[in-house]
């Protein structure tokens, strides 16, 4: 079982910290970085109930499954947002795979400027094999990236 607490995830200049829940609720937890969460973004309600001593979000992503386009957009660019500003963010859901990795593929396609397929092989290859778990999830990163090609504006 992969227990993934605070590993560091580069996306361009930036390090984003990836978790979940199992591993926070684990007596093996290990973190892997030594940098300290400045702000939170965590994919399951569960995190609702946990206390952190940063701000955070918690979004009523479904397990296995996707959010809307315009809410994913809002999430992308609220991260996007306090990454630039220089802020440590942890990503977390329940296993760190699914709904995790489906926010890191599309951060790589908005700020490394990848294609879909080759934001999701990156967050499997960088992070974990087991990402972005699931074809909808897949779907997403794929409708994400042509929703950010239609508004980049011609030259």
């Amino acid at each position: 079982m992969c227990l993934h607490w605070r590993e560091e995830f580069k996306i361009g200049p930036h390090i984003v910290l990836v978790s979940s829940y199992t591993a926070l609720n684990s007596k093996f937890k290990k973190a892997e970085s030594s940098l300290e969460p400045q702000f939170g973004i965590y994919l399951d309600e569960s995190w609702e109930s946990i206390p952190t001593s940063y701000p955070k979000i918690v979004i009523h992503w479904p397990d296995t499954g996707v959010i809307g386009l315009p809410e994913l957009k809002q999430l992308v660019s609220k991260t996007k947002s306090l990454l630039t500003k220089g802020m440590v963010i942890d990503i977390a859901c329940i296993m760190g795979h699914g709904r995790t990795g489906t926010l890191l593929a599309c951060l790589l396609v908005e700020l490394e400027g990848m294609a879909a397929a080759e934001a999701v092989s990156a967050v499997r290859n960088r992070h974990c094999e087991c990402a972005v778990e699931f074809a909808p999830q897949e779907k997403l990163v794929a409708a994400y990236a042509i929703s950010r090609q239609k508004s980049k504006p011609l030259n």
